[in-house]
C-alpha cells in the first residue's frame, strides 16, 4: 500500500525550514509534495491537482501567508474538499480573517526554530496519522471494537508493569521543594500524609467522611453502596494535589517490585497510569497519552495491545488525572467526543476508577458531569502531622526540629499556616537559616518572599540589587489586587503582567506557570506560589498607596463596602493593617462601621455556623496585626462594646487570641478601659487556653455572668498548672459583682482545684446566684463545702457531673432552702432524692432527667410535693417511674402553678396515667403537657389499650384551658382491638376544644401542638388516623401572625 501523499503549504519566506521538515518526513516513509520552484504554467491547476492528491496538509502559517493571495486560495481549497490540515506555526503572530476563522478551532504546532520544529516532529507525524472530528462535530463516538482473547493474551503484562515501574520509581521518587534549583528529597523521606474529607455538600457519597491516607480515596462507598469510580480531589496551589498523585504512583510502583509492600487498596490494580492533562492533545487517545508521557521510546507494548487490555481490564485500572484546571474546558463543554473527554464525562470507562484533581475555582467548569464525581477537599496538615513533617525535614537535625515545633506551639497564629504544605516548607527553610520567625503573618510573608527572591539571585547568574523586588512586588501586587477586589480572581495570564516583572517572579518562585492550549492558542496560566501569597503581593502594593495616592487607596477599601466583603478579603486586609500603621487607621474605622450592625445584642467573637452573621473576629485580628496602641484605636472600638455581652469562640480556633491582643494593649493603658463596661462574658475556650482566660478577666471587672466553657478536649500536656488554677480561682474571687457562674466542657474535665480555689477559708470568696456544671469532674465533698456557704444561691444546674450517690448525697445534703432551680441531668441521684426536702417549698423547677430514679425514688420524691406550693416545672424523663406514677400523680394535686411536666420514657403504665388526668382539675396553670408509654425503645405493654388512656385524657382535658402543647407517645394498641374505641378516641382528639384553641391562639399569639403515636397500628387504620389528623390540622391552622 502506497504511503499518504502530505502537502506542505507555505509562504517563502519559510522554504529553508519547511525544506528541512520535508525531508524528515521522507525518511519517515512519506511522499512529500511543495512548491519548490516557482510554479510554471497555470498557477491554479498545479495549485489544485496538488490539494486534490494530498491526504493531510500542513499549513505553515505567519502574517505574510495570510497576505499571500495563492496561499490563500490553497488553504481554501483544501478546506472546501475537507483535508486534513494541520497548521504550523511559523512565528508569533494571531491571525485573523479569513486565516482565523478556518484554524481557529485546530491545535497547532510551534515551528519558530529548527530545534522547536524537530522536537515537535513525532506530534506532526502523530497528526498527519491521526484523523480529528471537527470540534463542533455531533457525531457520536465510534463503538469500541470488541476486544478477542488473542489480543488480550499476547499482552504482556508484566512487561507493561516494568516499564511502569521504572518510570514511577525514577519520576515520582523524589519531590523537588522549589520551582527552581535542584533541591529534591526523596518521597519516603519526606511525605506526610494530608488532611483530606468527603465535601459533604456536593459529594455523591461518604458525605463528610475523613480520610486517614491518600490511597482512601480509592476506596470509598457511595450513598447506594457501590464502590465510587470517578473522585474529584481538589485544593488550591500548594496544598499538595500533584504530590499525593505522586505518591500514589509510586507506592503502587514499589508494590510491583515487591510484593510484601503491597498496599491493600492500590493491590487491586494491576495497571496504573498518571497523566497530566495540559501534556493532553485535541483528539489524543488515552492509549496514545500513556505512550506520549509515560511509556519509553523503545518500549515492547504495542498500542493495540495496550487498548485491548485495558477495555477489557477496566475494573483492575486505575487512572490519575492531574490538572483538570489547566485543560481546556471547552472540550466538555462541546461535548467533544474524545478519549480522554469521554473519560473525564463518564461516558467511557465507567468501571474504571479514575482521579481528577483541580483547584476549586475550576470545579463549575465540569458542568453537568460533577455529578458523577464524589468531590475530596485537601486541607493540607493535620497538627499532628506538622510535626511529622517538621522532623522529617530535619531528620539529621532534630534539635532544629523540636525548636521549630516548640516556637509553633507557642505561636498558634503561626501554626495555622503549618497547615499549609507549602507554607509549611518555606517555614522550615527559613528556620534552616535563622532558627526563628517572626509573630506576625504580615512580617512572616515579608520574609518568605525575600527569600524567595535572594535564593533565586544566590541560584543565578544574573547580577540584580536586593532592593529591586520591591519594584518587582509592586507590578505584582497591582495585578493581585485588582483580582482580588474585582471578581476574586486567582488565575491570570502573561498579559496580565508586566513582561520583566512576570519573568524574575516566576524564576523565584513567587509566580507559577503552568501551560495551557485553548484552541489555537498555546498560552501559560499563572497563578500565585499560594492564595495568602498573592492577598501579601496585594496588600503590600495597597499599603504603599497610602502615601503615594490616598484617593486610589480610598477607591480600593470602597469596593469593600459590607462585613461579608470584609469577610471575604480578611486576609487582604489584615496584611494591609500589618504593612502600614497609616493604612490600618483607614481601613480598621471602615471595618467597625461596616461591623457595627452585628453588635447591637452582643459582641460575637468566634465563627459559629448560628451566628455566623453576628461574628467580627476579623476585626481583632487586623488589630493585631497592626500593632497600634490602645490611645489609637479607643474610639474607633467603644461603640462595639455597647450591648455590654462579649461572647469568644474558638471557631476560629485563634479568636480568644486575637481578642487578648485588644486585652493586652488596654492593660498597658493608662485611658478608660472599654473592657471594664463589659456585664456579660462568655468564653469557649480551647485546650490550653487557662492564660489568655487570667488576663482577660483581669480587665474585665464588672462582670456579672461568667461562662468558662472547654469545647475541645483538655490535653494532659497542656492541663493547667496548680499556678493557673491558682490564678484564675484568684480573678474570679476578685470579680465583686459576679452573679451567674457557669463551667461546661465538652470532654470530661477535673475542676476540682478550681472549686476548691474559689469557694475556699471560712468566708465564701464569691457569693453568687446561679452555678451551671457540665461534663466537669470534681470532689463531692468539696463542693458541697461550697454550696454550703452560698447563701444566695438560686439555680443550680448539673449535667454529667455525678459520678454515685453517695456524692450526690454529699453535694445535695447542704444546698439552702432558697434554692429556685434544681436540674440535674445525666447522673445518677438515687437515693439523695431525699436531701431536696429542706428545699421544695422555694422550688420553680425540677428537672432530673436521666438520673437513675427507681420507683421508690420517685415515690419519696412524690411525698415531697405537697410542699412544693411553687413548682412550675417537672421533668422526670429518662427514669423508671413506672407503677410510682400513681402517687406521683395523686400528689401533684398540690401543685396548682405548675405550666409544665414532660415524663418521656420513663415506663408510664396506664393507671398512673389515667390518675394523672384526674388530677388535670387541680392544675389549671398547665401549659405543656408530654408524655410516653413505656420506656425507650419499647411499647407499653401489650395488655394495656392507648384508647383507654387517650380517651381518659380527652375526658379530663376540658380541665385545662391554657394547654398549648399535648404529646402523648407511644400509646399500645393490642392486636385485634376493635376499631371502635379508636374512633372515639379521634373523634374526642377532633373535637377538642377547638373554640377555646382558636381563642387562645389569638390572645396568646402561639400556635397550638398536638400529636400523639399508637404503635402498633394495624395498616387497615391508617386511612382513619390519616384522615383526622388532616381534619384536625385544617380546622386548627395558625393565623398568619404566629
Amino acid at each position: 500500500m502506497d504511503s499518504p501523499l502530505v502537502m506542505i503549504s507555505y509562504q517563502w519566506d519559510a522554504q529553508d525550514r519547511m525544506l528541512k521538515l520535508k525531508d524528515e518526513l521522507i525518511k519517515a516513509g512519506y511522499k512529500v509534495w511543495m512548491d519548490v520552484e516557482k510554479m510554471e504554467g497555470n498557477i491554479d491547476d498545479s495549485m489544485s491537482a496538488a490539494v486534490e492528491k494530498a491526504s493531510a496538509i500542513l499549513m505553515c502559517f505567519s502574517k505574510r501567508y495570510q497576505e499571500s493571495i495563492s496561499c490563500k486560495k490553497e488553504a481554501q481549497y483544501g478546506a472546501f474538499l475537507q483535508r486534513r490540515i494541520i497548521p504550523l506555526k511559523y512565528e508569533d503572530y494571531q491571525p485573523t480573517g479569513w486565516l482565523g476563522l478556518m484554524i481557529n478551532s485546530l491545535l497547532y504546532y510551534e515551528v519558530h526554530t529548527d530545534e522547536i520544529m524537530m522536537e515537535n516532529l513525532p506530534k506532526i507525524i502523530k497528526a498527519i496519522e491521526t484523523p480529528n472530528l471537527p470540534p463542533d462535530s455531533d457525531d457520536p463516538p465510534t463503538e469500541a471494537v470488541p476486544v478477542s482473547p488473542r489480543d488480550i493474551k499476547s499482552f504482556d503484562l508484566k512487561a507493561c508493569q516494568e516499564e511502569l515501574q521504572s518510570f514511577y520509581e525514577q519520576e515520582m521518587g523524589t519531590v523537588q521543594l522549589l520551582p527552581w534549583g535542584q533541591d529534591v528529597v526523596d518521597m519516603d523521606a519526606i511525605f506526610v500524609n494530608l488532611t483530606l474529607a468527603v465535601d459533604e455538600n456536593v459529594s455523591s457519597g461518604g458525605a463528610g467522611k475523613a480520610l486517614e491516607r491518600v490511597e482512601d480515596l480509592l476506596d470509598l462507598m457511595g450513598r447506594n453502596g457501590k464502590k465510587v469510580n470517578r473522585v474529584l480531589l481538589k485544593g488550591f496551589a500548594g496544598s499538595g494535589k500533584s504530590t499525593a498523585m505522586a505518591k500514589i504512583a509510586y507506592d503502587w510502583a514499589k508494590g510491583i517490585q515487591d510484593s510484601s509492600s503491597k498496599d491493600k487498596v492500590l493491590s487491586q490494580f494491576k495497571l496504573l497510569f498518571i497523566l497530566s492533562l495540559r501534556e493532553i492533545e485535541t483528539n489524543e487517545t488515552l492509549t496514545d497519552a500513556i505512550f506520549d508521557q509515560i511509556l519509553p521510546q523503545d518500549t515492547v507494548i504495542s498500542r493495540k495491545d495496550l487498548e485491548a487490555f485495558i477495555h477489557a481490564h477496566g475494573k483492575e485500572t486505575l487512572l490519575l488525572l492531574d490538572g483538570l484546571d489547566e485543560y481546556p474546558m471547552e472540550r466538555l463543554q462541546k461535548k467533544v467526543t474524545g478519549d480522554i473527554e469521554s473519560v473525564l464525562a463518564n461516558r467511557k470507562m465507567r468501571d474504571t476508577c479514575v482521579v481528577v484533581t483541580t483547584r476549586p475555582h475550576k470545579v463549575e467548569d465540569l458542568g453537568e458531569h460533577h455529578k458523577h464525581y464524589t468531590q475530596v477537599k485537601l486541607s493540607g496538615f493535620s497538627e499532628d502531622n506538622i510535626g511529622i513533617y517538621i522532623t522529617k525535614f530535619f531528620k539529621e537535625n532534630q534539635k532544629a526540629a523540636k525548636g521549630l515545633i516548640k516556637f509553633l506551639l507557642q505561636s498558634p497564629s503561626i501554626q495555622v499556616l503549618a497547615q499549609i504544605p507549602v507554607m509549611l516548607l518555606m517555614l522550615c527553610l527559613l528556620w534552616t537559616d535563622a532558627h526563628k520567625l517572626p509573630d506576625t503573618h504580615t512580617a512572616l510573608y515579608e520574609q518568605v518572599v525575600l527569600y524567595l527572591w535572594k535564593r533565586y539571585r544566590r541560584s543565578s547568574d544574573v547580577s540584580q540589587k536586593d532592593a529591586d523586588i520591591e519594584e518587582v512586588l509592586l507590578h505584582l501586587g497591582r495585578v493581585a489586587l485588582d483580582g482580588l477586589t474585582s471578581d476574586g480572581k486567582l488565575v491570570f495570564t502573561e498579559n496580565d503582567f508586566p513582561k520583566q516583572a512576570l519573568e524574575e517572579a516566576c524564576k523565584a518562585g513567587i509566580l507559577t506557570k503552568e501551560r495551557l492550549r485553548s484552541k489555537l492558542n498555546v498560552c501559560s496560566s499563572i497563578s500565585f506560589l499560594h492564595k495568602s501569597v498573592q492577598e501579601y503581593c496585594a496588600a503590600n502594593y495597597w499599603a504603599s498607596l497610602v502615601e503615594k495616592d490616598a484617593d486610589l487607596f480610598q477607591s480600593y477599601l470602597d469596593r469593600i463596602a459590607d462585613d461579608y466583603q470584609v469577610f471575604a478579603q480578611v486576609e487582604l486586609l489584615t496584611f494591609c493593617c500589618g504593612k502600614s500603621q497609616k493604612a490600618a487607621a483607614v481601613i480598621l474605622p471602615h471595618v467597625v462601621q461596616a461591623f457595627k450592625h452585628r453588635t447591637e445584642e452582643i459582641l460575637r467573637i468566634g465563627n459559629i455556623s448560628y451566628a455566623a452573621r453576628k461574628d467580627i473576629w476579623p476585626l481583632f485580628r487586623m488589630l493585631r496585626e497592626s500593632g497600634l496602641k490602645y490611645e489609637a484605636v479607643h474610639s474607633w472600638f467603644e461603640p462595639l462594646f455597647q450591648s455590654k455581652v462579649v461572647e469568644i469562640r474558638q471557631n476560629p480556633p485563634l479568636s480568644l487570641e486575637y481578642f487578648h491582643h485588644l486585652v493586652r494593649i488596654v492593660s498597658k493603658s493608662k485611658s478608660r478601659s472599654i473592657l471594664s463596661e463589659v456585664r456579660e462574658l462568655k468564653l469557649f475556650c480551647g485546650s490550653g487556653s487557662f492564660g489568655l482566660i487570667v488576663e482577660t478577666l483581669d480587665e474585665m471587672t464588672q462582670v456579672e455572668s461568667l461562662v468558662l466553657s472547654w469545647e475541645t478536649e483538655v490535653l494532659v500536656e497542656t492541663r493547667p498548672s496548680e499556678t493557673q488554677v491558682a490564678a484564675l480561682s484568684e480573678r474570679v474571687s476578685k470579680l465583686s459583682n459576679l452573679k451567674d457562674i457557669s463551667v461546661l466542657a465538652r470532654h470530661r474535665l477535673d475542676i476540682s482545684k478550681i472549686i476548691a480555689s474559689l469557694f475556699r477559708g471560712s468566708k465564701c470568696s464569691v457569693s453568687v446566684r446561679k452555678i451551671e456544671l457540665g461534663n466537669v469532674e470534681y470532689d463531692p465533698e468539696t463542693m458541697g463545702s461550697a454550696l454550703k456557704k452560698q447563701t444566695a444561691l438560686k439555680s443550680l444546674h448539673l449535667t454529667n457531673v455525678v459520678q454515685t450517690s453517695q456524692g450526690a448525697s454529699q453535694m445535695l445534703s447542704q444546698i439552702r432552702s432558697s434554692l429556685r432551680e434544681f436540674h440535674i441531668v445525666s447522673s445518677p441521684i438515687g437515693e439523695a432524692v431525699c436531701h431536696l426536702k429542706p428545699v421544695m417549698p422555694s422550688l420553680e423547677e425540677v428537672v432530673m432527667t436521666n438520673a437513675k430514679l427507681e420507683e421508690d425514688h420517685v415515690k419519696t420524691l412524690a411525698g415531697f410535693l405537697p410542699m412544693a406550693g411553687k413548682l412550675k416545672h417537672l421533668d422526670l424523663s429518662w427514669n423508671n417511674i413506672g407503677s410510682s406514677m400513681v402517687k406521683l400523680a395523686k400528689q401533684l394535686q398540690h401543685c396548682p402553678l405548675i405550666h409544665t411536666l414532660t415524663l418521656l420514657h420513663s415506663n408510664l403504665r396506664q393507671p398512673g396515667v389515667i390518675e394523672l388526668t384526674k388530677s388535670f382539675q387541680y392544675m389549671p396553670q398547665l401549659v405543656n403537657l408530654i408524655l410516653s408509654m413505656g420506656l425507650s425503645g419499647q411499647v407499653g405493654p401489650s395488655s394495656e389499650n392507648g384508647f383507654t388512656v387517650l380517651e381518659a385524657v380527652f375526658k379530663s382535658i376540658h380541665y385545662l384551658p391554657k394547654l398549648c402543647i399535648l404529646d402523648l407517645q407511644r400509646l399500645p394498641v393490642p392486636e385485634g382491638d376493635d376499631e371502635s374505641p379508636f374512633l372515639v378516641a379521634c373523634t374526642s382528639a377532633i373535637n377538642f376544644d377547638i373554640s377555646n384553641l382558636k381563642q387562645r391562639r389569638q390572645e396568646k399569639g402561639r400556635a397550638v401542638h398536638f400529636g400523639f403515636v399508637c404503635r402498633p397500628l394495624r395498616s387497615d387504620r391508617l386511612p382513619t388516623l390519616r384522615a383526622a389528623i388532616a381534619q384536625f390540622n385544617e380546622e386548627n391552622k395558625p393565623n398568619e401572625s404566629t
